[in-house]
């Protein structure tokens, strides 16, 4: 599993167990974490590195045992617990909360088997091995919450193994993809040049500093001869296929994305969608030309002109961009444009304290994307994250270093930030590890009554703004609805009398996210809001005064004494709450609060948002 399902799987558990009332008989929730966690332990016994990737620092001094034997016991491990996994646990048994948590860690076994008897990475992905010779100990000095007197010494310690890493690389490594040896080839230099360098920058001042030279030493020796087998003996035979065939794709699309989909499919999706792209491409292009070319003429509206007109405009976008040395400080000032952007529409809580740091891509981990996010381990949520920023090779022509920069200019660095960090990556996982301690008594609405408060909410409390956030909300919970649970939603709003609300809200959605609501559910709810006979349409009138809406309140109320009863809680709120919003220190007599209430309240209920 890589770390960021890692991350999902753990914090799900996490949650799983923070919401077991104490003292409670063991459920099969508690079966299935039981099970995890013993699952989890011999994974990490087995794979020190993988530990310490997602936060146990409990093996933190070994590295890997890689022979043949060993990685047949990690398949083995996989195989035993993916069989036992539906004998030990009841799925039918679990919550629906549980239930989930199964899905996705029996799928991944799942991957984790197939991946393994598919790709030989050992035999054909000399990269494979950096992570043993880098992570290993990058790790342990950027994102260890350990002292850092422990951390280096766990450095140490690994790093006194390294040499079994190597022997092995020697001795498996088989016919890799010239492509992939090359990156491999320059990802190893760019390691001699942290253990020459760069680890005594992260290590700083410590009294480990000369075990720490020495040992680093031997290192950077041992990877240059290292690199001397991966230059000549193994590239003469690097002879290997990078492309994996179409049946292994289309399998590694399905268990990749999970989405109930075919590559076929998605394929047939992505043309479909390809016209609809170029057309809004085109438009796009015109109304950007006057910006890039204000002195010449559009290319004619035609086949022709269009192609013209869409590859110079992506031309002239392409030409701004950084320079390699203000990639990674132009990508900082993304994010704080960005952040501020978020906090000044509220539109998502953002990590506090951030632990996020923009840095330059350490040498031995580029070459295979710009940019990435190196989040915080799971198990050990308060250490930084990372979002790393590759420059261009020093070596590439200006020709290259140009098309590099283009590729990646200012446009496509933006997204990258939204992406991997604000409110991308970041956010996300940060989110995800922060698992919060409910009570035996917490209970959550289901799907219909959350869609039900959301469609209220937006138009309710929010008065009908087009916020994201809100139609987004929306969004992701119709998208899990059942046929039979939207026929429930429909009858809700009918008896509700809040068809028309809903409609409305659905409708913003369906424009804004493309939601996919039945026909069937539109058509009812149209039906009602067209009849416009139900009083909560006065929520969505146009510049509707406060009085509007609360006559709206007590046209829909059954009787008189809850209309009066409504009235007196607008007019003459409790003492509590008087004194706490007009006068918190002052000994003021109430009837005085209550007519500075309605002085100040007045012109609100009369006056037009």
């Amino acid at each position: 599993m890589n770390k960021a399902i890692w991350i999902y799987v753990i914090a799900g558990f996490s949650l799983l167990l923070a919401a077991a009332p104490a003292g409670a008989q063991p459920s099969e929730d508690d079966q299935l974490n039981v099970f995890f966690k013993s699952y989890l332990e011999e994974y990490f016994r087995q794979q020190p590195l993988a530990a310490t990737q997602l936060g146990n620092h409990r093996y933190d001094n070994r590295l890997d045992d890689i022979s043949p034997a060993a990685r047949a016991a990690w398949l083995a491990l996989a195989e035993q617990t993916l069989n036992t996994l539906p004998r030990q646990v009841d799925y039918q048994k679990l919550s629906r909360d549980g239930q989930v948590d199964f899905e996705i860690f029996q799928h991944n076994l799942q991957m984790q088997i197939w991946e393994t008897k598919n790709f030989r990475v050992f035999e054909e992905d000399p990269r494979t091995y950096g992570a043993y010779l880098n992570d290993s100990v990058y790790l342990l000095l950027t994102q260890s919450t350990l002292p850092k007197e422990t951390n280096i010494a766990n450095c140490l310690a690994r790093m006194a193994q390294m040499p079994r890493i190597v022997a092995e690389a020697e001795r498996t490594l088989a016919h890799p993809p010239r492509p992939i040896l090359e990156t491999a080839i320059r990802q190893n230099q760019g390691a001699i040049n942290f253990y020459e360098k760069d680890i005594f920058r992260l290590a700083g001042e410590t009294a480990q500093l000369e075990p720490l030279k020495t040992r680093a030493a031997s290192v950077a020796a041992l990877l240059k001869q290292y690199q001397e087998f991966l230059e000549g003996p193994l590239m003469a035979r690097a002879d290997g296929e990078w492309r994996i065939g179409k049946p292994r794709f289309d399998k590694k699309f399905e268990l990749e994305t999970d989405a109930g989909i075919t590559a076929e499919q998605n394929l047939a999706d992505a043309e479909t969608e390809f016209n609809q792209v170029r057309r809004d491409m085109f438009v796009l292009s015109r109304q950007l030309w006057c910006r890039y070319f204000p002195q010449q003429p559009l290319p004619p509206d035609d086949v022709a002109g269009e192609r013209a007109t869409i590859l110079k405009v992506i031309d002239a976008i392409d030409r701004d961009h950084s320079t390699p040395e203000e990639l990674v400080s132009d990508a900082r000032a993304d994010i704080e444009r960005i952040k501020a952007f978020i906090r000044k529409r509220n539109y998502i809580q953002l990590p506090d304290p951030d632990r996020c740091e923009v840095i330059v891509m350490p040498e031995f981990r580029r070459g295979n994307s710009l940019a990435y996010l190196d989040n915080a381990p799971p198990l050990d949520p308060n250490a930084h994250s990372y979002y790393a920023i590759s420059p261009p090779p020093a070596d590439w022509t200006p020709q290259q270093v140009e098309s590099f920069l283009e590729e990646y200019n200012h446009y496509m660095l933006q997204i990258l930030t939204l992406h991997e960090g604000y409110p991308g990556h970041y956010v996300q996982l940060a989110e995800a590890v922060r698992v919060p301690s409910l009570g035996g008594g917490a209970s959550v609405p289901d799907d219909v009554h959350a869609l039900l408060i959301a469609c209220v909410h937006r138009v309710a409390h929010h008065r009908d703004a087009d916020r994201l956030i809100w139609l987004y909300d929306i969004h992701l919970i119709a998208e899990r609805l059942s046929a039979e649970a939207w026929r429930t939603f429909a009858a809700i709003c009918h008896a509700r009398s809040v068809a028309h609300v809903c409609w409305w809200s659905l409708e913003r959605a369906i424009e804004a996210f493309r939601t996919v609501v039945p026909a069937d559910v539109r058509r009812d709810l149209a039906g009602t809001a067209a009849r416009a006979e139900q009083r909560t349409a006065a929520f969505l009138l146009p510049g509707r005064r406060h009085v509007v809406q609360v006559v709206s309140d007590l046209r829909a109320l059954p009787s008189w004494s809850d209309r009066v009863r409504l009235m007196g809680q607008h007019l003459f709120p409790s003492p509590v709450y008087m004194r706490s919003r007009y006068a918190p220190a002052s000994s003021a007599p109430l009837p005085v609060l209550y007519v500075r209430r309605v002085m100040l309240g007045a012109w609100k209920w009369l006056a037009k948002p």
